[in-house]
């Protein structure tokens, strides 16, 4: 009997995909919508000024992309599972997927300190 696999559990940080489910669903980035006054405002109290909602994207499916950087975020292993099984399910064209395991993380809080390689 094998271990754990990646996806049984934990955080899983995604590093970059070619599948455009993904990139639709998640981290789905609605800093478009804030307005310039509340971007600058984040700005000022060291905040990037983007703003992710990927719940928007779960409940009512993929929304459209507005920028083409790559974004890493951070995900709970069975979201991941349930989302590769959608993207096999609406598309069956091969994709690549890079991600790792945050082994020391315990919440999608903690993830941006993971962030930094060690």
């Amino acid at each position: 009997s094998q271990g754990p696999g990646p996806f049984d559990g934990g955080i899983i940080r995604i590093l970059s995909t070619t599948n455009q489910h993904f990139s639709a669903i998640w981290p789905n980035e609605v800093s478009y919508r804030l307005p310039s006054t509340g971007r600058t405002a984040l700005r000022k109290v060291g905040h990037s000024g983007r703003e992710f909602l990927p719940l928007l994207g779960t409940i009512y499916g993929p929304q459209p992309t507005f920028s083409n950087q790559t974004v890493q975020y951070a995900i709970h292993a069975y979201e991941l599972r349930r989302m590769i099984a959608d993207a096999r399910r609406l598309d069956h064209r091969n994709f690549s997927l890079t991600y790792t395991h945050l082994s020391n993380v315990s919440s999608r809080i903690d993830w941006q300190r993971a962030l930094d390689p060690p």
